[in-house]
């Protein structure tokens, strides 16, 4: 059975008040038409630590005037006024004229490379950027907001919370600022996103953060992972919908000795299940990257913006350009009901499952030199549970009809991610995490299934974090309940490397012991890591 599901509850939940208030004469109701517009946007409004690697994309259901795109902006106040304007919280503008337009005239890219670590830029857009436009009249302020990763210590200023699970700090206050734009559910890991990096040492659950049900006072057993700007709270069991948990952060401490200051937030999470002791969301989904290598038609083009699904581009100075390919597996998630949770619909990949692209083989230096090293197929492990939401086109007025080619749902997926690869030597030069990524996609329905397209620009350490590499990841996925779920890794652990080597002599005293694994290693059992004189 095909999963047209979800899509028809998902509409039917958006239309219940129009079909109510049209009850008595139901002939009626006319749907209107939808009209060219804005339908994607990347950054999504609200987004943090973006690597500057990343790509701006406006993709439009009509062609884009690219000369207009690209002429001058005017202050205007606390705005500007123009067809296309960026701007930093200085208020300086960002030249914009580098902004290439593709994908049959319906895309415009922009490089984030030129922009500034840890700043908060602003984007405002007009309807004249492409022709027919209705969904960008009537702004009384930017259309989007985004802020770029930090990497390094900010000299003497304290460590701030930048985000938790991708929202303002704020609306988790004991006495809320704004409003939350998703719900924290109950499945959701706690994902905290600081504003510079923190010692990992004053990261201690249980004392430096603490995440606690409010009425019984005792402390959430969970897996934590804490790395340079982030901390993961995985719990172990899912959370109670409809009780208030306590997250107590204090002590911590960035690599200039500067404290954060105590604070605590208050965390209600939303009953994703048909019962609280169930152990999922009701409705179950198959998911596959496809068409992926070996498909017929692969690569397909994304609508959204141009590139190839399911193939990337590994970018890097050091390395040149590599292209991969996604491999097609199989990924288990469950979705809560759309006609209970009509603004955001919850869905959940459990922690464990993988993603597999193919690999670097062999590594060139400059794309050019060949090495001995060979990467084998890279794999990526979520190694906390997947979160995400369905919801209509935010460019859209809220209950407006999704329409897949003018008003397309979105998806916002929310992941940690490990990543290694099979062959041991090629391991040891990108094993690595990366922590509280956030994708952005649009759903619609194709040949009787759910297909999601979901775009993230991710940065990778490779040659043990000598170089960079920036990768714009186009995923296709197509949903259907007849995929076959292979839910066992198989795969034993095994240590591919470590610094120092074995028998490696004239070591300093002072350098960190580093083992590398080939797959990521569960927290339970690391007491018994031992180190002997």
């Amino acid at each position: 059975m095909r999963t047209t599901t979800i899509q028809r509850l998902a509409v039917l939940s958006l239309l219940y008040p129009l079909l109510n208030a049209c009850e008595d004469d139901p002939d009626l109701f006319i749907p209107p038409e939808p009209g060219d517009a804005l339908i994607y946007a990347y950054p999504s409004d609200g987004m943090v630590d973006l690597p500057l690697g990343s790509k701006l994309l406006l993709t439009f259901s009509s062609d884009i005037d690219e000369a207009a795109a690209k002429a001058e902006c005017q202050p205007d106040g606390e705005n500007f006024v123009g067809t296309l304007c960026l701007a930093d919280s200085e208020g300086s503008l960002v030249d914009l004229s580098s902004a290439e337009v593709s994908n049959r005239k319906r895309t415009l890219t922009f490089s984030m490379s030129g922009l500034r670590a840890g700043e908060e830029y602003r984007l405002w857009v007009s309807p004249e950027i492409a022709s027919g436009v209705v969904n960008l009249d009537d702004q009384d302020g930017p259309l989007i907001t985004f802020r770029t990763r930090q990497y390094n210590p900010l000299p003497d200023q304290a460590p701030q919370v930048l985000a938790i699970n991708q929202e303002m700090p704020g609306v988790y206050l004991p006495e809320p600022v704004g409003e939350e734009r998703f719900p924290f559910m109950d499945f959701s890991p706690v994902r905290i996103t600081f504003t510079e990096p923190l010692v990992e040492t004053t990261v201690r659950y249980g004392d430096s953060v603490k995440l606690e049900h409010q009425e019984s006072g005792e402390l959430v057993d969970v897996r934590i992972l804490n790395e340079r700007h982030y901390i993961t709270l995985d719990p172990k069991e899912d959370l109670i919908g409809g009780d208030t948990y306590t997250l107590t952060l204090q002590g911590l401490e960035d690599f200039d000795e500067d404290l954060l200051e105590t604070v605590t937030y208050e965390l209600t999470p939303t009953l994703s299940k048909d019962d609280v002791v169930d152990l999922n969301p009701p409705i179950k989904q198959l998911m596959k990257a496809q068409p992926a290598l070996g498909d017929p038609g692969y690569p397909q083009t994304s609508r959204l913006h141009g590139l190839p699904l399911n193939q990337f581009n590994l970018v890097t100075e050091a390395l040149g350009v590599t292209q991969v390919n996604a491999m097609p597996l199989v990924l288990e998630g469950w979705m809560g009901r759309p006609d209970v949770h009509v603004d955001a619909v919850p869905v959940v990949a459990r922690a464990g499952q993988q993603l597999r692209i193919t690999g670097i083989d062999p590594i060139k230096l400059g794309g050019e030199v060949r090495t001995p090293m060979f990467t084998g197929d890279i794999i990526g492990t979520f190694v906390t549970d997947v979160t995400g939401y369905l919801v209509t086109n935010p460019y859209r007025p809220k209950g407006f009809q999704p329409d897949d080619d003018y008003a397309p749902m979105f998806v916002y997926m929310n992941f940690d991610l490990a990543m290694h690869a099979e062959e041991p030597r090629g391991n040891a030069s990108v094993n690595q995490n990366l922590m509280h990524i956030q994708a952005v996609g649009v759903v619609d329905v194709r040949d009787g299934a759910l297909t999601f397209e979901v775009f993230r620009t991710l940065e990778l350490d490779v040659l043990s974090g000598a170089a960079k590499v920036s990768a714009d990841f186009a995923l296709g996925v197509r949903a259907d309940v007849d995929f076959e779920f292979e839910q066992l890794n198989r795969d034993p652990l095994q240590a591919t490397g470590s610094f120092p080597e074995h028998n490696q002599a004239q070591v300093e005293p002072s350098n960190n012991i580093v083992v590398v694994f080939n797959e990521p290693v569960h927290d339970e059992g690391m007491e018994q890591v031992t180190l002997f004189r």
